[in-house]
């Protein structure tokens, strides 16, 4: 990645989308290690949503279901983040409440550097109607491609089984 202006410069932060997923993981073991690699930091990011809906989670914000989702997404985080540390990386997370497409772009945005992505593992198939691109790429990262100032990549699940799996340019 040296050389393609996303290290360069006085914001060098690689922001990363994590939820859990294999290819959440994936991403987050590669974004790590470009991090080692450049010397850049590392901001892991999870967005969640209420199960009860946005509204009765504002008014509510103590009923069960919103405190067990708030704490599964913590939980998530702080994987990623004992994941990062124990890497020798320095890193950050943020915990952002609503969807995670319009909370990444804002965040990268903000950060500047470069975003990555966790593909799906449903390549190649059909859903709502839509053929899903090739490699698995969902709405999350269609949307972060569309409106991301900065560079996007994402991460195929393979890459945390294989070393050597590339990872595809958005």
């Amino acid at each position: 990645m040296a050389g393609n202006g996303w290290d360069e410069g006085p914001r060098r932060r690689i922001v990363v989308g994590v939820n859990g997923s294999p290819g959440s993981r994936a991403a987050l073991r590669w974004a790590i290690a470009e991090a080692r690699r450049t010397g850049a930091g590392l901001l892991a990011v999870h967005a969640w949503k209420s199960p009860v809906g946005e509204r009765r989670a504002l008014r509510y914000p103590d009923w069960p279901p919103v405190v067990e989702a708030r704490e599964a997404a913590a939980d998530v985080l702080a994987a990623a983040m004992e994941l990062a540390f124990a890497a020798g990386v320095v890193a950050d997370g943020e915990l952002v409440r609503g969807a995670a497409a319009a909370a990444l772009v804002r965040i990268a945005d903000r950060e500047g550097g470069l975003l990555v992505l966790g593909t799906g593992t449903r390549t190649g198939r059909f859903r709502t109607g839509r053929f899903r691109a090739a490699r698995g790429r969902g709405r999350v990262a269609a949307h972060c491609r569309k409106h991301a100032r900065c560079p996007v990549l994402a991460v195929p699940p393979t890459a945390e089984r294989s070393a050597a799996a590339p990872a595809v340019r958005l």
